[in-house]
């Protein structure tokens, strides 16, 4: 049987084991589950049922919804208000015969046809009964006393859209509606249903479910109306039901007004619930075989895996034992695998061990063979004592000047000292006729002596200076630069870049110079650089960036690629100069070339480019342009009698109420001295611009409060209430001229116009004022 068992392979014996276990814990699992589900089937059981209960309920309250909607579209026909506003008299109950539909009913159908309301009863403004409609089959009663005079009802529905109350020992539903027309009240139409077995079934119209509902008296027990009477009829009590239907859920009644005290109740047949619950255990009963049948696949792949691993880990052996040449037994490559795996792990440490032995062999030969390396070293190979006497140097030592037998330099014995107690192997820097030497010490354990390997570094120490001064050179220089990568990738930077740009280096090292970009520059102007640097090598010109508080960074910058010896490129460097106090200063040149010093308003020569602008467009899209002409009146006066100091501070405030009187696309301009000039823009036909020029009269005319005025004697007086007006000239274009120059004459023609006129007021070119 032993022997059986290990020839038998692993993956077959695991499959097995695999299933007897899966089926023994799934046939322990599958009785307590179902076992469980009996009792999880029946809570879900209820619950669906109760859940179709409350749907019942909602169905009903729809209905009892459809009655009241009924009522609202009745009196909102023209044809009830039409019949309310003739003069009629009240109704003769006797002559009124079941069916018969009244005319301001709708021509096409009844109510009867709407919904199973039972009377309709149009009510004049005092609440007595003008006309009725009844349906009233051939075996129900007629109709209720209460609605003969139903002044109570009426009273009770003014409180609610819906009322229920018994009415001849039968429960009805009420609902009105107000008859509006014309803001005046005519009457109201009420409609009136019992809440019977038909009512139930014409509300069960609405629903899809598996139960039936019921109005049931709570204090007897009595099924007053059915949703289904054939199987349960009305007048019959709960407790003939019990045994063969289930109740589901209670609910009471408790709409606005109401009176009425009724339980509306739902049904489902008992076999029909027991129809339910063993489908659904039948349907479960399923869903455990399946997931008992994929449990034993799981678990006897699971089993199956760990096989399989087994055997890789087996055939890695082989492999290994192959490869090494250990000559592993061939009988085992088959049968049990850890059967077969114990026996090669046996093997495999006999042959390690043999290894092992032949390793020592060569590890010795080796020695011998590295016994002749110093001798045959290139480079400076030495033997020195702890006292500091070199024992022995090799032919590439010669250049030291180092004798066998003699003392090293004292400088070499005190670093070798320091060496040997902090048991370092810190290279020993030595220099030797303006050459420059490294050695490894090296210590080896039971040997009285240092062995020093050391190699010609004088270049390499060279190159280092250079680097370092380099380093130097562009970590102080003022202008930020940077180094990228093929890609863009930033790889150095100096501390000018940091400081330009505000970040330190550590987050710019590694990002991408995307992260400056002010999106000034379109991607044209940077396709254009790259085409540069692609054909040229170096690219150089005015670039606008941005440092990391969002500040707008004016650079000059030199852009040029690093190339190998190949003439690959390996990388870019980028050299970037602060121009912003250049700009600021260009941008000062040119606000004081075209804007008045004073007012900060455009001069007469940024006005006429702009007029000529504004010319351009109004030409090609047909707008109307205006031109107004501003002098000042009384304003040599305030010179005169305060000094020039009030006379400057008027025209700043002047300038301020003009820009306030127009629109931010308008343009304001003081042309010189008391003369303001003003560009309007789609200013439309003279009579449009009048409001526009009383405006500004009105702004001129209020004081203007200045501070410092002067005396007779030229003393600060403190301040200065100074009230003066203005003249204004209006030209239009094309009317008052084609060109700027013509245009602005025109107004100023027209300003002097109004002065003529005793100021303060306007003219137009054009005469009109």
């Amino acid at each position: 049987m032993k022997a059986l068992l290990q020839r038998t392979p692993l993956a077959l014996k695991a499959v097995a084991l695999g299933l007897i276990i899966s089926m023994l814990l799934g046939g322990v699992l599958n009785q307590w589950q179902e076992a469980q589900l009996r009792h999880a089937v029946m809570r879900q059981l209820q619950e669906e049922l109760s859940l179709h209960a409350e749907h019942d309920r909602q169905r009903f309250d729809e209905a009892v919804q459809g009655l009241r909607q009924v009522a609202r579209l009745l009196a909102e026909r023209p044809a009830v208000a039409e019949q309310l506003s003739r003069p009629g008299q009240l109704v003769n109950f006797a002559s009124r015969p079941p069916n018969h539909r009244p005319s301001w009913l709708p021509g096409a159908s009844t109510l009867r046809a709407i919904f199973h309301a039972r009377y309709a009863l149009l009510l004049n403004a005092d609440g007595l009964v003008l006309d009725i409609y009844q349906h009233i089959p051939s075996d129900r009663p007629g109709l209720p006393q209460e609605l003969r005079a139903p002044g109570e009802q009426l009273r009770m529905l003014s409180h609610s859209q819906s009322y229920m109350t018994l009415l001849d020992d039968t429960p009805y539903v009420l609902a009105a509606e107000s008859i509006v027309a014309n803001g005046r009240e005519y009457g109201t139409l009420m409609v009136a249903s019992p809440l019977d077995s038909e009512f139930l079934i014409a509300a069960s119209r609405l629903r899809n479910g598996i139960t039936t509902t019921a109005l049931i008296e709570p204090k007897s027990g009595r099924i007053i109306a059915s949703g289904d009477p054939l199987t349960i009829p009305q007048g019959s009590q709960l407790e003939d039901l019990k045994g063969d239907f289930l109740m589901l859920g209670k609910s009471f009644f408790d709409y606005g007004a109401s009176d009425l005290e009724l339980q509306f109740t739902s049904f489902i047949a008992t076999d029909r619930a027991e129809q339910m619950s063993s489908e659904l255990l039948e349907l479960n009963a399923h869903q455990r075989s399946l997931l008992l049948l994929s449990l034993i696949g799981a678990f006897s792949l699971l089993i199956l895996w760990y096989a399989r691993r087994i055997y890789r880990l087996r055939r890695q052996v082989l492999a290994l034992g192959d490869r090494l040449v250990l000559g592993l037994d061939e009988n085992h490559r088959s049968g049990d695998e850890i059967y077969a795996l114990e026996r090669q792990f046996r093997q495999l440490a006999d042959a390690v061990q043999a290894s092992q032995q032949r390793l020592r062999e060569e590890a010795k030969e080796e020695r011998e063979q590295f016994a002749l390396f110093p001798a045959k070293n290139p480079n400076p190979v030495l033997r020195v004592d702890t006292h500091g006497t070199l024992l022995y140097a090799n032919d590439a030592s010669a250049a030291l000047g180092l004798e066998v037998g003699g003392s090293v330099p004292h400088e070499w014995r005190k670093k070798l000292q320091q060496s040997l107690e902090g048991d370092t192997t810190a290279p020993l820097e030595v220099a030797v006729d303006g050459r420059c030497f490294s050695f490894i010490p090296a210590l080896l354990e039971g040997c009285d002596f240092i062995s020093l390997y050391g190699m010609d570094v004088t270049e390499r120490k060279r190159a280092e200076e250079e680097m370092r001064l380099a380093e130097a050179i562009t970590h102080h220089v003022l202008d930020g630069i940077m180094v990228t990568e093929t890609d863009g990738t930033i790889r150095s930077v100096n501390n000018a870049f940091c400081r330009m740009f505000g970040l330190p280096r550590e987050e710019l090292i590694g990002s991408s110079p995307a992260m400056f970009r002010s999106h000034r520059h379109g991607p044209d102007f940077y396709d254009a650089m790259w085409e540069r640097l692609s054909q040229q090598g170096s690219w150089e010109g005015e670039i606008w960036n941005r440092r990391s508080d969002g500040q707008l960074l004016p650079c000059y910058s030199r852009i040029s690629a690093i190339r190998e010896p190949g003439g690959r490129v390996v990388s870019y460097v980028a050299v970037y100069s602060d121009i912003s106090e250049h700009k600021a200063t260009e941008e000062r040149l040119t606000r004081m070339a075209f804007h008045d010093a004073l007012t900060g308003l455009p001069n007469r020569l940024l006005f006429q480019d702009r007029l000529q602008h504004a010319l351009s467009l109004s030409n090609r899209h047909t707008h109307k342009l205006a031109v107004m002409f501003v002098d000042l009146d009384g304003f040599k006066a305030i010179n005169d009698n305060h000094g020039h100091e009030a006379g400057d501070q008027l025209l700043q405030k002047v300038a301020e109420r003009l820009l306030a009187c127009v629109r931010d696309s308008d343009t304001v301009s003081r042309l010189g001295g008391d003369e303001f000039a003003v560009i309007l823009q789609d200013a439309g036909e003279a009579a449009s611009l009048e409001p526009l020029a009383k405006k500004v009269l009105q702004a001129m005319q209020r004081p203007f409060n200045l501070e410092g005025g002067e005396d007779d004697e030229g003393q600060l007086t403190g301040q200065v209430q100074a009230c003066i007006s203005a003249s204004i000239g209006i030209a239009i274009h094309p009317r008052d001229g084609d060109d700027a120059e013509q245009l602005l004459r025109s107004a100023d023609q027209a300003m002097y116009e109004a002065k003529r006129g005793g100021k303060n007021a306007y003219r137009s070119a054009g005469g009109h004022r």
